[in-house]
């Protein structure tokens, strides 16, 4: 695919108007005008032009031209060379309609390709979005994001009636996993998943709490000597400085964790630059990797990558306001955390490093928002 940044068009396969043109139609067959993939495509461009709510994309919609109403298929009057933007009405009842699994699983498809070069470590955790309730159950959502460029991979929603730890599987079951670190924290530190993750042939980081009481106290009894020297680093930023210890050490004899081979002690003291008092925290872990292919310094990095995630959450709560956001009905709060999240990969994959500064240059040339989307 190759895309020409000056107006948007496309030339070759490979664009999300062309993989949204895949998903069912949730729309009756009498009254539609435009095609599914055209409004999914300009609600993408609409939010990665700084668009928060479906007022915003509706007025987005507007504003487009004829060239590129044209060009992702919006209905044209009959007898006449006019094409016709679709009202707020419109995108509002698609997106509210729209199998927002399998737009999920579109959006985290087209972004793995196009990242297919990055083979680094994968993140996943949920995050509940605070504003929306459905069946008076806020929408909690669980995402798959890669360390080291930010793509978001994978997202699903979680079902009120069961938790985080049942989705693993089918989060991930579309990700090539062969060959890669999967992080989590200790909510998914459990036998099935580790076996799971093995099977696929993928590693595995996961910090290690109360659920898993025994495989505490056996990393706590270890004696000073089995550890070999800590790595140590220090961080300062954020107003803040930072000291981590991480030290390693052989699973224990009486440890049976598929596939495990090392756990980790990992210490951060972190002093404030205000004056606040220092705090100490103390996190256990455990992993696949053995001593030859992760050493201490690795599996600190590797730790620090699942925080990554967090930087997801941060950018969606403050820079799309997420958690006030007043979509609220059907499936419309999962779809539109889908388009932040593609958003946000997309600009990252482009070199954004300033997701906000990013939203505003894209609003500014919608062309470019379009491009970015191989549309």
């Amino acid at each position: 695919m190759q895309v020409n940044l000056d107006d948007g068009s496309v030339t070759g396969p490979g664009g999300l108007l062309e993989r949204f043109g895949q998903l069912p139609d949730p729309r009756g067959r009498r009254g539609r005008r435009h095609s599914l993939a055209g409004l999914l495509v300009i609600a993408a461009a609409a939010v990665l032009a700084g668009g928060r709510s479906f007022a915003a994309i509706g007025q987005f919609s507007r504003t487009l031209p004829q060239a590129t109403l044209a060009r992702v298929g919006a209905w044209q009057r009959p007898y006449s060379s006019w094409h016709v933007a679709p009202s707020e009405t419109t995108l509002r009842c698609v997106l509210q309609q729209v199998d927002a699994d399998e737009l999920d699983r579109v959006v985290g498809g087209w972004l793995a390709e196009q990242a297919a070069a990055d083979r680094g470590p994968i993140a996943v955790d949920g995050k509940v979005l605070r504003g929306a309730r459905q069946g008076g159950h806020q929408v909690h959502l669980f995402a798959a994001l890669a360390h080291d460029s930010g793509m978001v991979l994978a997202q699903r929603k979680v079902d009120a009636t069961t938790t985080e730890t049942t989705q693993l599987e089918p989060l991930l079951d579309e990700v090539d996993l062969a060959g890669r670190v999967v992080t989590a924290d200790a909510l998914h530190t459990n036998p099935a998943e580790a076996r799971w993750l093995v099977e696929r042939g993928a590693d595995y980081v996961l910090t290690v709490k109360g659920n898993q009481p025994g495989l505490v106290a056996a990393i706590d009894r270890l004696a000073p000597e089995v550890f070999p020297p800590a790595h140590r680093t220090v961080d300062r930023g954020h107003g803040r400085i930072e000291r981590r210890t991480i030290q390693t050490a052989p699973v224990p004899d009486m440890v049976r964790f598929p596939g495990a081979r090392q756990v980790l002690v990992l210490t951060r003291h972190v002093t404030a630059l205000d004056g606040c008092r220092p705090r100490t925290e103390v996190v256990d872990g455990i992993t696949s990797l053995d001593a030859e292919h992760a050493s201490p310094a690795r599996l600190g990095v590797l730790v620090r990558g699942q925080w990554q995630i967090e930087s997801l959450h941060w950018v969606r709560d403050v820079t799309f306001d997420e958690d006030r956001s007043q979509v609220r009905t059907g499936h419309g709060p999962q779809v539109m955390a889908c388009l932040r999240n593609l958003a946000i990969s997309r600009l990252r994959l482009a070199g954004e490093r300033n997701i906000a500064a990013g939203l505003r240059s894209t609003g500014w040339d919608h062309p470019r928002a379009f491009a970015l989307l191989g549309s």
